[in-house]
């Protein structure tokens, strides 16, 4: 996520919240998403959230494996 929030301006981040992997790696790299979403908004969905994007209707039917 940050090689391509360097390239492409990034306004919200749409996420579940943490992450549901386990070992370093996935941990590593989750942390570097925390600090790259640190710069911008961000908007933790669950199950039957909507996203607010004028003149779509988006509705989350899962998220965190729920």
């Amino acid at each position: 996520m940050p090689a391509l929030a360097a390239r492409v301006p990034i306004g919200t981040f749409v996420d579940h919240g943490p992450t549901v992997e386990e070992g370093e790696r996935p941990a590593a790299l989750f942390n570097a998403y925390l600090e790259t979403r640190a710069k911008a908004k961000h908007l933790l969905v669950r199950p039957g959230d909507t996203l607010p994007i004028a003149g779509l209707d988006v509705r989350f039917v899962s998220a965190a494996a729920t």
